[in-house]
């Protein structure tokens, strides 16, 4: 009761039959990474919404990036809920974010905010216009300045940038310069998450990929039949209600699960 009234609650457009299997996913991730089922809902829910992606393809992207190491440090449905709609406007797709996540969390970084923050910090500093970030962007080369050029004119993304900016700096072959210039553009998050975590997180836009399917896959992994167990005490529990259909308290929480 309590997860249906979660997905009620934080996840917009879903009705019908749909609530019956996102209720029982919802329940599978939450025990699964060990997690409540309203932090997965609200992460779910807020990929959905901000990439545009349907309720299946988010909860694979999170069951596939679990089971590779993203929940290191069980926050990633969170992360995901408050930093989504930023990578969203920065230009970045749903796989291209979990791919950042993804290849972040195999450098061994043990928290996901490190690896959003140092993201939207490089954000707010290009947009800020401070001398700080011309110094820094002056001595990277010229086809970096003509993205960041673009980007001041509205024709390019802070991704088209971010991404011409590390390919640059990790191909310096004075990497202590490289990392002087780094941190004038992303903060002291770059310090602490050193270099080659940040050029393997930010030196690609490449997808995520192979997550098809993983939350099916997860819940042969877990109690084998639990998704089955989940929908069909949805069933039972739908089906008591319907015998209440004819009192008032009844219709009025049929209507609500409708």
């Amino acid at each position: 009761t309590d997860a249906l009234a979660r997905v009620k609650q934080n996840m917009k457009g879903i009705t019908g039959e749909e609530i019956e299997d996102v209720t029982a996913k919802a329940m599978l991730m939450a025990k699964t990474f060990d997690t409540d089922v309203n932090e997965v809902t609200r992460g779910v829910n807020n990929v959905m919404q901000n990439f545009g992606v349907t309720a299946e393809k988010a909860f694979d992207m999170f069951a596939a990036g679990g089971a590779r190491g993203m929940n290191m440090s069980n926050e990633m449905f969170d992360n995901a809920a408050e930093y989504s709609v930023l990578f969203k406007t920065m230009g970045y797709s749903a796989e291209e974010y979990f791919g950042i996540l993804e290849r972040g969390s195999s450098q061994g970084i043990y928290s996901l905010d490190y690896l959003n923050d140092v993201t939207v910090e490089f954000q707010k500093r290009i947009k800020n216009g401070s001398k700080t970030t011309s110094d820094a962007m002056a001595l990277l080369p010229k086809e970096t300045q003509k993205v960041w050029e673009q980007f001041n004119k509205g024709d390019a993304t802070v991704k088209d940038v971010i991404s011409s900016v590390v390919g640059s700096l990790k191909t310096m072959d004075n990497q202590n310069e490289a990392s002087q210039i780094a941190v004038s553009l992303f903060g002291t998050k770059f310090e602490e998450l050193e270099a080659d975590a940040v050029y393997a997180m930010l030196g690609t836009t490449e997808a995520m990929k192979g997550f098809e399917g993983a939350t099916e896959q997860a819940a042969q992994g877990v109690e084998g039949t639990f998704k089955n167990r989940v929908v069909s005490a949805f069933r039972e529990a739908t089906m008591g209600i319907a015998e209440l259909g004819n009192t008032t308290q009844g219709k009025e929480l049929l209507d609500w699960i409708a």
